[in-house]
């Protein structure tokens, strides 16, 4: 995570907005980190005390793969997101010295190859269904970029067309964050949207796109991680498992080992009532700016075994926002919006992608 007085990027008052409809945008996006639960069974198992979760190991069993699952509410409420891929690095492939590096093991443990037949069918799958489908860079692409370029070739090969944009694993960012920028945008990439926190919520960087280099390139601001939510007021209080909460930490180059996932846990309950006013508070402010509210749910997040209730607060999130007439969709659709021959007028929205509240019958 960057710190937002150093992003050096602005609002772009002289630069053209999102074309959309509605009162607002809501974008939706998934990075797609841990699709299979591996070393995590055994873990939780042994630090809860719960064998069941060694279930996760025999074939067919896999809480963590949740794509169909998400299709299946988004499709139902009439709308689509961003998937973003991770082709991590194998270890071996990392310098000799980080062979021993616990962090690498969990990376390359959990770990997946986007090219494996499983996860190429879902990816086609989801770009054939009307998804985006991005880059999510590996732990040090943010300042490599022909490991970063090497990624995005591999996907593309996959889709047989050019991405438009994604996030950086771990939300890493360079110091200044325009070095990493300016390679996405080398790339041929349209947008970023790692800039945000696992830790922090709101609107931290403003209510509109940054453009850093005041041309096309974009970056959207993330909003909301979902697991950002336990550190909101009486929303980490309550833990199945009769553990503490605890609070994780960020940096703008986070430590070795510092995990969304094993800082929350497994059967991590959450107060879904308060996270609820948390989201709700938000998508208000969203709709009295005129807000690109950018929002990240992990697939593993809708187990609802492991982690009760952050489904239902993604599916209320889309409801309340089309309640609204918001405009709701991936960041790509949204991107294609902008009008770039245009000056920027933050009003006047036209050339509608994505979904609104009226196009799907939900009343104000």
């Amino acid at each position: 995570m960057t710190d937002p007085s150093d992003t050096e990027a602005t609002a772009g008052t002289d630069v053209p907005a999102p074309g959309f409809e509605g009162t607002f945008a809501l974008c939706l996006t998934h990075d797609v980190d841990r699709p299979y639960k591996t070393y995590q069974s055994l873990f939780y198992a042994l630090s809860e005390r719960r064998p069941a979760h060694l279930e996760s190991l025999l074939p067919r069993v896999n809480p963590y793969w949740q794509f169909e699952e998400i299709m299946a509410i988004e499709e139902h409420l009439g709308v689509r997101s961003a998937f973003y891929f991770l082709d991590g690095e194998y270890l071996l492939s990392r310098p000799p010295r980080e062979w021993l590096s616990p962090f690498y093991w969990l990376e390359w443990l959990g770990g997946y190859d986007p090219t494996a037949p499983a996860i190429a069918r879902i990816v086609r799958a989801l770009d054939d269904g009307g998804w985006e489908v991005g880059l999510h860079g590996s732990y040090g692409t943010h300042r490599d970029p022909e490991r970063l370029a090497a990624e995005k070739r591999k996907l593309e090969a996959i889709l047989s067309h050019d991405l438009q944009g994604g996030r950086q694993h771990y939300l890493r960012l360079s110091d200044p964050p325009a070095e990493t920028w300016g390679q996405h945008r080398d790339l041929g990439l349209s947008y970023d949207a790692s800039l945000g926190s696992s830790t922090e919520y709101g609107f931290r960087h403003g209510y509109d796109l940054l453009a850093p280099f005041e041309d096309e390139f974009r970056v959207f601001p993330l909003t909301l991680m979902e697991v950002a939510l336990e550190n909101a007021p009486g929303v980490g209080d309550i833990d199945p498992e009769g553990s503490s909460a605890r609070e994780g930490s960020d940096s703008e180059d986070r430590e070795e080992g510092d995990e969304s996932e094993n800082r929350t846990g497994s059967r991590r309950g959450i107060n879904v009532e308060a996270a609820w006013r948390e989201c709700e508070r938000l998508l208000e402010e969203a709709a009295a700016n005129e807000a690109v509210m950018t929002v990240l749910w992990h697939p593993r997040y809708f187990s609802t075994e492991d982690f009760p209730g952050y489904r239902e607060l993604y599916r209320r999130l889309i409801e309340r926002a089309l309640s609204m007439d918001a405009w709701v969709g991936p960041p790509g659709d949204l991107y294609r919006t902008i009008d770039h021959d245009r000056d920027s007028e933050h009003g006047g929205r036209s050339d509608v992608a994505g979904t609104t509240g009226s196009e799907t019958g939900e009343s104000r």
